[in-house]
């Protein structure tokens, strides 16, 4: 194992134009467009209702085509992964510090915990041989960002080792290591779990004593990433609900600890959009500003809440990284995010969640490298199902 100290890594750190129409996909120009097709229910009760998907086009880039029309039978999760990505589906990488489809638990100590001072684990798994692509996902779990709501069942307070084991030996989705239609099976797979109540932003233990340090967590098991797997030819970085809003600014940087790799990026089940209250205390009480990329994105705004802040600095980061692809996938009757904007004290279109999301992304999609699929359903978190 490369010996890798933590001032290492912070080193390296600081460094669509039309409307929506429901169960849409726009990654930019569109050139084609796919029929709609019936689709089973998922069996764990989150999958959408047969008829319900319709994948539309997608950028030219080699194979694209003959991934389409696999996609095309598949479910969102699945079509949004392969048409925006063209990844190249063959696993290629283990390394022998961790094991290959087995999860392990890594408890990292120092500065790192949980919101309430639990010990903080995260975890991970080998690819198939050396050598292969990596997915960073980053979990969700609620969030509070005052007295009043860090009061509140509004968030996970702890990593519980043998629970978030089983979960990961048998979840579905881009963490299954049997479902052939898994677009990132096989692939070195680090899992960030969230016990903070900052979606993995914060670096403060403000008065009322929550401990805010998604930071320091995101950071330790970073530090493992960077020296297990060395030179991955593909970075994946996602994250669902909370993790998603964590994924959004955590991927710049994961993208600079890799600069050789193929890099790509998925936000699931959170859009970039707060409400006004939620957004100032949230960045004021985590102090989640000390994250933002340093070595600079032109245009990002560091400043306090306006109305669709976060799409245009998701647009900023996308033009910042032209060779990266990112991407959103919204369901326009997500019951979580409709109640977190809500709990955030609502802004852009009032209280109307659903309006607003679509704005937020329509914000986004400015950027020539941004994709999306909003699917008509109440489904939240995509990458969880099959």
């Amino acid at each position: 194992m490369v010996a890798l100290a933590r001032a290492d890594l912070e080193e390296i750190l600081r460094g669509s134009k039309e409307e929506f129409q429901d169960d849409e996909f726009w990654p930019g120009e569109v050139i084609g467009e796919e029929e709609q097709q019936q689709q089973p229910q998922s069996q764990q009760g989150h999958g959408m209702q047969a008829g319900d998907e319709e994948g539309r086009g997608f950028t030219a880039a080699p194979g694209i085509v003959s991934v389409a029309r696999r996609a095309r039978l598949l479910q969102p999760l699945t079509f949004l992964l392969l048409a925006i990505c063209a990844f190249t589906l063959q696993a290629t990488g283990a390394e022998a510090a961790f094991k290959a489809n087995d999860w392990v638990a890594y408890k990292p100590g120092g500065k790192t915990m949980c919101s309430h001072g639990d010990p903080y684990t995260f975890f991970a798994r080998a690819g198939n041989s050396s050598g292969s692509p990596l997915v960073v996902e980053f979990e969700g779990g609620g969030c509070c960002f005052d007295a009043l709501t860090c009061a509140s069942p509004s968030y996970t307070r702890s990593v519980s080792t043998w629970a978030e084991t089983e979960y990961l030996k048998y979840r579905g989705g881009i963490g299954s290591a049997t479902n052939p239609l898994n677009p990132v099976i096989g692939w070195n797979h680090l899992y960030v779990p969230y016990c903070t109540a900052d979606a993995h932003l914060g670096n403060n233990t403000p008065s009322y004593g929550v401990h805010h340090v998604g930071q320091e967590n995101v950071l330790a098991a970073l530090q493992w990433a960077l020296a297990n797997v060395t030179n991955p030819p593909t970075v994946f970085v996602t994250g669902g609900s909370a993790g998603s809003v964590g994924s959004y600014m955590w991927a710049p940087h994961i993208f600079k600890m890799y600069p050789n790799a193929r890099h790509v990026h998925l936000g699931d089940s959170y859009a970039p959009l707060f409400g006004k209250k939620g957004y100032n205390l949230g960045f004021g009480n985590w102090k989640a500003r000390t994250l933002y990329y340093q070595s600079g994105i032109p245009g990002l705004d560091t400043g306090d809440w306006h109305e669709y802040i976060a799409a245009e600095n998701l647009n900023a980061t996308a033009n910042a990284f032209p060779n990266a692809i990112f991407s959103s996938y919204d369901s326009l009757n997500d019951p979580v995010q409709k109640t977190f904007y809500d709990l955030e004290g609502c802004g852009a279109e009032g209280c109307d969640w659903t309006k607003a999301m679509r704005k937020a992304i329509q914000v986004a999609h400015t950027a020539p490298n941004f994709a999306s699929f909003t699917s008509g359903d109440w489904m939240h978190v995509v990458t969880e199902t099959d």
